[in-house]
């Protein structure tokens, strides 16, 4: 009986090394990255991000002057409220004013998503290209969120994932 339990626990404790051994295998490499670094650092994101405020100062542009000119339509609508010429063109102008408003803010909308889309893809991309090339079997993706809770900072590669991305960006 004590042969047999012996060997039970003989069994279990190599089992056990078996298991430990197996899962730290280093050729399952693993590390993580602050993913809203990575995203903010990422020379693509910064271009596009200038390219998006490029295009919001010229739809602010076209807002501010059409406001403009309804305000001066209102202002002599004010001085001789019976005009009623000026009455049709104050609430045309107006009506172009607010279409084309709304109009700009779904293009703002449309292009920020786009953007968005991009910037995602593209580091997806080269994140895995990234892992592949630096032989890693899982990168994680920390976002502050609880998506990892702990991990040493040793297996923190997203310094080195930042340069990776961005001179891939620059195709070097």
């Amino acid at each position: 009986m004590k042969k047999v339990y012996s060997i039970g626990i003989g069994a279990v404790v190599v089992l056990a090394l078996g298991l430990y051994f197996l899962l730290r295998n280093d050729s399952n490499k693993i590390a993580w990255v602050e993913v809203n670094k990575v995203y903010n650092e990422f020379d693509g994101k910064k271009e596009l991000d200038a390219k998006f405020m490029k295009a919001e100062s010229a739809r602010k542009k076209i807002i501010d002057s059409l406001e403009l000119d309804l305000k001066l339509i209102f202002n002599q609508l004010q001085i001789s409220p019976e005009n009623k010429e000026k009455n049709i063109l104050f609430e045309t102008k107006r009506s172009y004013f607010l279409n084309k408003k709304q109009e700009l803010e779904e293009d703002s909308e449309n292009m920020q998503a786009n953007y968005y889309e991009q910037i995602v893809n593209q580091i997806n991309q080269y994140a895995k290209e990234y892992g592949i090339e630096k032989k890693y079997s899982v990168i994680l993706g920390a976002n502050g969120e609880g998506a990892v809770m702990y991990a040493e900072e040793e297996i923190n590669v997203t310094k080195d994932m930042i340069t990776y991305i961005n001179t891939k960006y620059k195709g070097l």
